[in-house]
């Protein structure tokens, strides 16, 4: 079984999903997946959020499973994707603005 906090986790985020009713988000998102995740052969890579995202879905590989991508090394890999990610994001805003 699961600890105590993970229980109450789950059962939160269950509840919460039965009122959620997602909407259109217009921009562009990063999606980090799991190298060692289980992966369905031809199965959608962006996990469904092409359903409410609107623009593009930049889906980045990072190493581990689910709970190992946050471990170290592979926290590393996750930290750098991410700050590439927010510079990429950041240089486009400012594109915009100029």
């Amino acid at each position: 079984p699961a600890p105590d906090f993970m229980q109450n986790l789950t059962q939160t985020t269950l509840m919460s999903l039965q009122q959620y009713e997602p909407h259109p988000f217009s921009g562009n998102i990063m999606l980090m997946r799991a190298m060692k995740a289980p992966n369905l052969p031809g199965a959608d890579p962006t996990c469904g959020w092409n359903r409410v995202v609107k623009g593009n879905i930049d889906v980045q590989w990072v190493p581990g499973d689910h709970e190992t991508m946050f471990l170290e090394p592979n926290l590393k890999v996750v930290g750098q994707t991410l700050r590439e990610g927010l510079e990429k994001a950041h240089q486009g805003s400012e594109t915009l603005i100029s």
